[in-house]
C-alpha cells in the first residue's frame, strides 16, 4: 500500500458515513493510539480482534488521514524454480496464505513439435487430477522435438518461459497471480520438474491471538507430551512457563507467571499432569492443560526446563512506513467495526 498522507476530504467522507450509519443503528469503534516507532510496527488497538473490519485510520497529531499506512496483508508467498541462468522467483502479488495454494510445474509439450505454452487456472482442471480444490496451478508446457521430447536447444530459455507465463497472465480474466524475476540472464533452458508450492505465505492477524505450548517429548516419553493455553489471549501470555522438575511426589507450584511440575519418575503420566495443573487454582488461572495426544493418557512425563509459551499477541494493527516517514510519534485515531456491526451494516 503506498505510504502517502491522505486529505481532509476524506475524513469529511468518513463523518457522513458515520452518521450514515448511526442513522441506521450501527456504530463506529474507536480508540486512540501511538505510533512510536517506523517501520513495520505492530501498534495494539484495545478491543480489536481478527474478524473486525477496520475502516480507517487518522492521524490526530496533524489531523491528516493516513490510511495508506495500513498493512494488512500479511506475508508474500514465493517460490525460486531452478536457480542461476534458468532460475524464476515467483512471488504472490497477494499477501496472505493464499499464496500457499498456487503451484508451478514444468513438463514437454504433450506432442510432437509443440512450440513454449503456459496455461494457468485451477489445479486440478490444469494437471488433470483431482482433490485440490482452491489450487491454482501454473503449467509449462516445454517446446517438444518431433519425438515429442523437450528442446534444448534455446526454445525454452528461462527468459522465454518468463515471458510466456507474462503473457499467459495477461490474457487471464482475473487478475494475475504472481510477479517474476530472473535469477540470472535466463539463457539456459529450463526441464521437467514440479508441480513445485509457493511458501511462506501469511495473514497479518489483527489479533488478539492466544499463546500456547506443547512438550515436545521424544520416545520412550513421546506419549506423555501436554498442551498448555493460555487462558487469557494477549501478549502477556508469552511469559507464562512451565517447567517438569523430578520429586518425590506429584505437585504445581506457581510463582507469578512460572509454573513448576514436580513428577515422580516412572510413574507421574500425562495424565497426572493435566489432573494437577487445572485442579490447582493459580496454575488453572494461568493455563488450560490438555493431553497433546488423546489418545496416550498413560504415557510418562520426564524433566522439562523452564519454557515460555509464545504466540500471544494484543489485539493491534501493521503499520508498515519507511524510516523518514512521519508517522512517529503521532497519535492515530483507528475506527473499525466489530464482526457483528459489520454484519448488520446496511448493503449498499
Amino acid at each position: 500500500m503506498t505510504l502517502e498522507t491522505g486529505s481532509r476530504g476524506y475524513t469529511q467522507n468518513l463523518r457522513k458515513f458515520r452518521r450514515y450509519l448511526q442513522g441506521r443503528g450501527v456504530n463506529l469503534r474507536e480508540t486512540i493510539v501511538s505510533a512510536n516507532a517506523y517501520a513495520d510496527v505492530r501498534i495494539t488497538v484495545p478491543g480489536l480482534h481478527d474478524d473486525d473490519a477496520i475502516i480507517s485510520v487518522i492521524n490526530m497529531t496533524d489531523m491528516l488521514d493516513v490510511t495508506g499506512y495500513l498493512d494488512n496483508g500479511g506475508e508474500f508467498a514465493t517460490v525460486d524454480i531452478f536457480s542461476t541462468n534458468k532460475g524464476i522467483r515467483f512471488t504472490a502479488l497477494k499477501a496472505g496464505t493464499e499464496g500457499n495454494k498456487i503451484y508451478v510445474k514444468a513438463a514437454a509439450a504433450p506432442g510432437n513439435s509443440l512450440p513454449l505454452s503456459v496455461a494457468i487456472g485451477a489445479y486440478d482442471v490444469i494437471l488433470g487430477t483431482t482433490g485440490n480444490p482452491g489450487k491454482t496451478a501454473i503449467l509449462v508446457s516445454l517446446a517438444t522435438n518431433s519425438s515429442g521430447v523437450a528442446l534444448t536447444t534455446g526454445e525454452n530459455d528461462a527468459s522465454l518461459v518468463f515471458a510466456a507465463i507474462i503473457d499467459a497472465q495477461e490474457q487471464m480474466i482475473g487478475d494475475a497471480i504472481v510477479d517474476l524475476a530472473l535469477l540470472g540472464d535466463g539463457t539456459t533452458d529450463w526441464t521437467a520438474t514440479g508441480p513445485t508450492a509457493l511458501t511462506g505465505g501469511t495473514s497479518f492477524k489483527q489479533g488478539p491471538s492466544t499463546a500456547k505450548y506443547v512438550t515436545a517429548f521424544t520416545d520412550p516419553y513421546a506419549d506423555g507430551n501436554v498442551r498448555y493455553v493460555a487462558r487469557q489471549a494477549g501478549a502477556e501470555g508469552n511469559d507464562i512457563t512451565i517447567e517438569y522438575t523430578d520429586g518425590g511426589a506429584l505437585a504445581v507450584d506457581v510463582t507469578t507467571e512460572a509454573i513448576v511440575v514436580t513428577y515422580v519418575v516412572g510413574v507421574t503420566t500425562a495424565q497426572d499432569v493435566v489432573d494437577a495443573v487445572n485442579a490447582n487454582a493459580d496454575a488453572a488461572a494461568l493455563v488450560i492443560a490438555s493431553l497433546a495426544s488423546v489418545d496416550a493418557p498413560d504415557g510418562l512425563v520426564e524433566t522439562l526446563a523452564q519454557t515460555n509459551l509464545t504466540g500471544g499477541a494484543d489485539p493491534g494493527i501493521q503499520l508498515s512506513a519507511a524510516t523518514d516517514s512521519p508517522l512517529a510519534a503521532k497519535s492515530l485515531k483507528v475506527l473499525w467495526l466489530t464482526r457483528d456491526e459489520r454484519d448488520e451494516m446496511p448493503a449498499q
